[in-house]
């Protein structure tokens, strides 16, 4: 589609006054009309923002907030503005018409908003809007920029933004060049009536297009061209027009002609439809005569022909004019050498007659050849009173049928036209409107979609209107009284009922007018479009699609600005209008959006709460309201913020709740119900039950697929279910390639500043980790923080800071110690003064649920559950035995994550880990030549020694500082913990408690310190380096006595850390039944996360319940008919079982060997075994344990996720 803007540089028209059923009466005589309009000029009035908002509620055209994406392309580009195109839905794409805001001073911009107006008056008259032939003005939007004078003062500018029906196959010039250009005679024939069709109804409106050419023609499915860009036209009126259009589709008189009267101007159409007309349908042999350079006539042109070259050339390039020149192409070359604008050069006629001759030799009948010759000759006279005999409209109505008589086959059933001309049409009702006109009251609901800037903008707008209206002008009452409305309400500045009295007064108008006013507003406003209105009913178009302009801001004093601004104006448009008025819903809708893309963990979660609840206690809504439950949906969306494994449950329950109230309430096809269930799915997901998951995104699948198609990038984030389904699955190179795929189909579909992007650039790393590609990994980390940095994000936030570890972590998988310890030393650098504990929240005024502003909480004041609980209210909150099935013995008042348990800000204390980790490992690089990006360092000799002590030696202090500040809270409390193990085991099986008080790391657990028991582990590094850092640790933890310290490092050495026994290792076991009866039985342990992780129950505690069986024969013998695991070599046990833990019942399916391997899979009860995690370690007949690695299929221990240690008891 061509929505053409080619850098018309558009010569002034006569403002527009009143639509006319029929032709304006005018003087007989031009030149009284000229010298009329020239005296007339100064009284013209001025054209603003406002002036295009009232042309816009004359039309009942619709206001949105409803934006574009750039990264979907352009339809058109030119020097006054481009054409940017956004799919909304399967079968609709929008065309976004959007001018470049013009230079300075007030007559340019006058100048573009009187287009804009005459566009908005020409496509939104309902005559035009009925017509299939002139494209659709769906809505209004706006574009906003921030530009500097040339006195350097910074400014908005706000400019509407045409909304239009997209052309699926582009222009009539591309189509015709292109799929199109095999068009039958027939064909070519009926589109050209159907533009004649759409001329009638225009011009028996009073309406003149100005710029009929193939680019104002847009070609839509099914081969329906439709007229397009009034942006050139020009309205009945008394005035002169000074008319435009494009080389050589122009008439010819508008060279010379110094303004043209409205009846002048018709006929200027009328030559323009027929230059239209005869390229449609004679444009391959145009093409054809100019590229063999055959003259346009046979006639020898005249010695005065230099005359009119000069006079082509003038009118191509005079400055003074407005009409620009089409691009070069043989067909337009051959057309410019015969639209000349000197009566003996002009050969149009001449030319016509000889290619519609033509078609007698392609059978065309000689009856219809002679129509349409007389036709070009009338449509193409130099004489512009030649071209009609009588009114203009009727004339194009009377071409259309006979256009559609010469494409018919059948003589004697010729086609009905289009839109024959119509009599007794009732004259459209009222003057055009002013500036003056535009009351804001009539469009309050629609301009809350906007960004609040829209709505200052058009407030400043009104006062200056005010301060420059004369004190006995009406202009300056009608100023005033919307002035008056702004202030009481509160519409883009601040609420101030005395300064709306006052300005009341001037305006003349009562309080109680000025009260209908308001309470006018409350009945909601359904978008006039049909189209705009389905889209809007169904969910497609959200209130939450609204205000996203905080995306593109990379200043997060500006981001905290526009926050508040928002914050500061629904405070003070409720007051007057009530908590739940249409347009305020509409503000507060658009607020969470930016709300839950912040920092704000409890922000939006509350925010949302509070409008459910100011909701469901409104009479005329109620709970089960539609508006009710799309945002009791928004705030299922939000909980996701306060999910762990102690609220995991109560979440689910309560969306599955809400996701049979929208089915009981028919909401069904509403795409709130499509999120929810993927909402659903994903929790689902993450609980391991994959099989009620599939339910739920398939339903959501379905659903995505019939409103948006292939093509739209909710539907191309379904993909992203995928890749986390793959990569349990164990296929980390699928996964990879599925993201990369969602990565490249997105990019033409959503913007940079999209979250989506940063999103799938942090997974893809994380799966790239995964799968041990960490140069990729490390790339796209550094990708983001770049990004982030672009966007001024600071160092000190918390995504920047997880970047930095997460490079960190890349660097020291792949020997880069020295940057990895840089990349974590600014992290510690930012926490080391991180106050803690953290302060606790400011106390909350009775009733208040955590406001807006400064009433949002950043952070829960208590646990995710509590939290949920006081949100929810207790009755809502599911407990141990409704849920997930709790562990025998588990106590729920027993030990739980307590700020109190960390010695210090836990990141903090994690990134001293890392560092002290990353320069041991630098040191021993120095003297060990260890390979780095797979090439040898050299040895440096004693000064590489030198360089290592000293790193040796810093790392030792920043060790000996975490350890001692850990050891204080694992051994100082001891006595309080133990009792409080104790009181947690005291329903256990007694022979399990012993079991797990006599290992250090499972004793620790149940005291609550799972944390810091992790952190401990994690000291380990893996046993990197030969066990370095164990050995460095132990060290340590023995110097400064810290036994139970000591004790978790050397128990986790000895039965997580080493690797596991390869499948051909020596025996462990006599033979296969003494392997059996050594797994078969009970185990109690425990599991620990690598980069931490939540818990349900602090304690970590799991259970197993085996039974072992022999191998198959083909599987002992390592016939590879194994599956998927065939690679593991014969196996000589095959292992099922079932364990519980705070997540649930979980299925096992595992193997064994007789030379100690042990590998489990373990999955929900409701999942499957290919998307299990995998338990993979040794037997320790000695210690009765079982300890290695988890993670996902397949996964190295590398790539794992952390650690297990199980301990036999019955």
């Amino acid at each position: 589609m061509s929505m053409s803007m080619s850098g018309l540089n558009r010569r002034r028209q006569a403002p527009p006054q009143a639509f006319e059923s029929t032709p304006a009466t005018l003087p007989d005589d031009p030149e009284d009309i000229r010298a009329k309009s020239k005296k007339d000029e100064a009284g013209e009035g001025k054209y603003t923002l406002l002036s295009c908002l009232a042309c816009a509620q004359h039309c009942r055209v619709d206001l949105t907030g409803f934006s574009w994406v750039n990264a979907q392309g352009t339809l058109g580009r030119g020097g006054q503005g481009v054409v940017a195109q956004t799919r909304a839905s399967l079968d609709t794409v929008f065309a976004f018409k959007r001018r470049r805001p013009p230079g300075q001073g007030r007559s340019a911009r006058d100048h573009a908003f009187r287009e804009i107006c005459s566009e908005i008056m020409a496509l939104g008259h309902e005559d035009l809007r009925r017509h299939e032939n002139i494209v659709q003005l769906i809505a209004i939007s706006w574009e906003i920029e921030n530009v500097t004078d040339w006195k350097f003062k910074r400014d908005v500018v706000i400019w509407p933004v045409m909304i239009l029906e997209k052309a699926e196959l582009g222009d009539l010039g591309h189509f015709l060049r292109g799929k199109g250009v095999e068009t039958e005679l027939a064909t070519r024939l009926r589109i050209c009536a159907g533009i004649a069709s759409a001329l009638a109804v225009v011009h028996r409106n009073g309406i003149i297009h100005g710029d009929i050419k193939p680019g104002n023609a847009l070609v839509f499915a099914g081969g329906v061209v439709k007229l397009s860009d009034f942006g050139f036209s020009a309205l009945a009126s008394d005035k002169l027009f000074d008319l435009g259009g494009t080389y050589p589709w122009r008439a010819p008189e508008l060279t010379f002609l110094d303004g043209a009267t409205h009846e002048e101007a018709k006929l200027t159409d009328l030559y323009s439809f027929g230059m239209l007309c005869l390229w449609v349908i004679f444009r391959n042999k145009l093409a054809k005569m100019g590229e063999e350079a055959i003259p346009p006539s046979p006639v020898r042109r005249s010695s005065s022909s230099l005359l009119g070259g000069l006079s082509s050339a003038l009118s191509r390039f005079s400055t003074g004019r407005s009409s620009t020149v089409a691009p070069a192409s043989p067909d337009l070359e051959h057309l410019k050498l015969s639209n000349t604008p000197d009566k003996l050069t002009n050969k149009m006629p001449e030319l016509a007659r000889d290619l519609v001759e033509g078609l007698l030799m392609e059978g065309l009948p000689k009856d219809k050849v002679r129509d349409l010759r007389e036709l070009f000759a009338r449509l193409l006279s130099f004489t512009p009173s030649s071209r009609t005999s009588q009114d203009t409209a009727t004339d194009f109505g009377q071409i259309s049928q006979s256009l559609l008589d010469i494409s018919s086959n059948d003589e004697t059933k010729p086609i009905k036209s289009i839109d024959a001309p119509q009599k007794g049409n009732p004259p459209t009702p009222g003057a055009f409107p002013r500036a003056k006109e535009f009351q804001v009251s009539n469009s309050l609901e629609s301009l809350c979609h906007a960004d609040f800037r829209v709505r200052k903008h058009i407030f400043d707008c009104l006062l200056l209107q005010y301060k420059e209206a004369k004190d006995d002008d009406g202009t300056k009452a009608m100023a005033a009284v919307q002035l008056a409305f702004c202030k009481e309400v509160g519409f883009g500045a601040v609420k101030h009922s005395a300064t709306a009295n006052a300005y009341g007064k001037v305006g003349r108008i009562e309080a109680i007018q000025l009260q209908n006013m308001i309470d006018a507003t409350r009945t909601r406003q359904e978008p006039f479009n049909a189209r705009l209105r389905a889209l809007c009913a169904s969910g497609i178009i959200q209130p939450i699609h609204y205000g996203t302009d905080f995306r593109s801001v990379a200043d997060p004093d500006v981001l905290e600005e526009m926050q508040k601004s928002r914050e500061a104006e629904i405070e003070w448009m409720e007051t007057t209008l009530g908590k739940t008025h249409p347009a305020i819903l509409n503000l507060k809708w658009s607020l969470t959006t930016l709300l839950m893309e912040s920092e704000s963990q409890l922000g939006p979660i509350k925010y949302l709460h509070k409008m459910m609840q100011e909701l469901n206690a409104d009479p005329k809504r109620g709970p089960m309201h539609r508006d009710s439950l799309i945002t009791r949906v928004y705030f299922c969306v939000s909980l996701d913020r306060l999910m762990d494994p102690s609220t995991a449950e109560t979440v689910l329950a309560y969306s599955k709740k809400t996701h049979d109230i929208l089915v009981d309430h028919e909401l069904r096809d509403h795409v709130v119900f499509l999120q929810l269930s993927m909402q659903i799915s994903r929790l689902l997901d993450i609980m391991g039950r994959s099989q009620e998951s599939v339910r739920f995104f398939e339903a959501a699948e379905a659903g995505t697929y019939k409103k948006f198609g292939a093509e739209h990038a909710n539907t191309v984030m379904l993909l992203d279910n995928k890749t986390d389904r793959l990569m349990r699955e164990g296929k980390p190179a699928d996964a990879l390639a599925n993201l990369e795929d969602i990565s490249k189909r997105l990019d033409g579909l959503v913007d940079g500043e999209d979250t989506v992007k940063p999103y799938l650039r942090r997974k893809n790393a994380a799966i790239f980790a995964k799968a041990g590609h960490f140069k990729e990994a490390l790339a796209l980390v550094e990708d983001d923080m770049a990004a982030m940095r672009a966007h001024s994000v600071p160092e000190g936030h918390p995504a920047y800071l997880q970047g930095s570890m997460m490079k960190a972590s890349m660097l020291l998988s792949l020997g880069r110690f020295e940057e990895a310890a840089d990349s974590v030393r600014s992290v510690v650098r930012l926490l080391q003064d991180f106050p803690w504990p953290p302060p606790p929240p400011p106390p909350r005024p009775p009733g208040d649920s955590g406001g807006r502003g400064g009433g949002v909480p950043n952070s829960a004041a208590g646990s995710p559950a509590e939290e949920l609980a006081e949100l929810l209210g207790r009755s809502e909150i599911v407990t141990p035995g409704e849920g997930a099935s709790d562990l025998e013995g588990l106590d729920p008042e027993g030990p739980s994550f307590n700020p109190d348990i960390f010695p210090g800000p836990p990141e903090y204390l994690v990134a001293k880990a890392v560092l002290a980790m990353a320069l041991y490992a630098w040191a021993h690089q120095l003297t060990a030549a260890e390979i780095v990006i797979d090439e040898p360092v050299v040895a440096l000799g004693d000064a590489a020694y030198e360089e290592a002590a000293l790193l040796s030696r810093r790392a030792d202090t920043i060790l000996n500082e975490l350890i001692q500040a850990i050891g204080k809270k694992l051994e100082g409390d001891a006595g309080i913990v133990t009792a409080r193990a104790t009181a947690t085991q005291s329903d256990a099986d007694p022979t399990e408690a012993i079991c797990r008080t006599s290992s250090a790391v499972l004793g620790a657990m149940d005291m609550g310190f799972a944390p810091l028991v992790e952190m401990v582990a994690a000291l380990g590094m893996r046993n990197a380096r030969g066990g370095l850092h164990y050995d460095k640790a132990l060290a340590a933890a023995r110097r400064m006595k810290l036994g139970r310290i000591g004790n978790i490092l050397a128990e986790h050495r000895l039965l997580c850390a080493d690797g596991e026994p390869a499948a051909d290792a020596p025996a462990m076991f006599g033979d296969a039944a003494e392997l059996m009866d050594w797994v078969a039985g009970r185990w109690t342990g425990t599991y620990l996360y690598e980069d931490g992780g939540l818990r349900k129950d602090p304690t970590g505690r799991k259970t197993l319940t085996l039974t072992a069986s022999p191998a198959a024969i083909s599987a002992r013998a390592g016939s590879g008919e194994g599956g998927d695991d065939a690679d593991d070599g014969g196996w000589d046990a095959d292992v099922e079982g079932t364990s519980r833990d705070d997540m649930g019942n979980w299925v096992i399916k595992g193997r064994a060997w007789v030379g100690g391997k042990i590998a489990l899979r373990i999955f929900h009860e409701g999942g499957n075994k290919e998307e299990g995690w995998e338990y993979t370690g040794h037997a320790n007949p000695v210690r009765r344990a079982y300890g290695g690695y988890w993670g996902m299929r397949k996964a190295t221990r590398e790539a794992s996720g952390g650690t297990f240690l199980f301990c036999k008891f019955k």
